[in-house]
């Protein structure tokens, strides 16, 4: 299968503000053409899932590296409920996309880089390392407990400090 990357840009969102901030920003910004670009969809994915998580969850998701192990938690439930039939595959999807959004958030909040968009999903890059990220998630929600994302933050994290 061949990849093809067709952009790579910086990170247009300052990911040093809260997620409530980003939230205020994507209210505010979500109409306006500038923003009308992958990465804005995925903030907005990431605050649909934190929502929902903590509805029916009932966990707190922000953006620190703290709330990757929660993640990670939260996708192997997921993707239990969808085994048992308690989810319906609409919701995996949704959530697929949600997960995708504030893992991608979490990267760019502690590690910077760029954000991708390719034929396998969008992603983020770290010092030139490409991560697929709505596939790793994917691959977590289906049952695949090698597609942590713990494992991938840190291995993004290794790669900008070998820069």
């Amino acid at each position: 299968m061949e990849i093809n990357i067709t952009s790579v840009e910086e990170a247009k969102l300052d990911y040093s503000k809260s997620l409530e901030e980003l939230t205020a920003f994507f209210d505010a910004n979500a109409n306006n053409p500038e923003y009308h670009c992958g990465e804005l969809m995925m903030l907005g994915y990431a605050i649909d899932f934190v929502d929902i998580m903590g509805k029916i969850a009932n966990v707190k998701l922000d953006l620190s590296e703290g709330s990757i192990a929660i993640l990670d938690q939260l996708l192997i439930a997921l993707s239990d409920g969808v085994k048992k039939g308690v989810f319906k595959q609409q919701a995996f999807e949704g959530q697929l996309k949600g997960a995708t959004g504030l893992f991608s958030l979490i990267v760019w909040k502690n590690l910077g880089g760029s954000f991708i968009n390719s034929n396998v999903g969008y992603g983020v890059s770290v010092n030139g390392m490409n991560a697929f990220v709505l596939n790793r998630v994917g691959r977590r929600l289906q049952g695949d407990v090698t597609s942590d994302l713990a494992s991938l933050y840190e291995a993004l994290k290794s790669a900008k400090e070998n820069k």
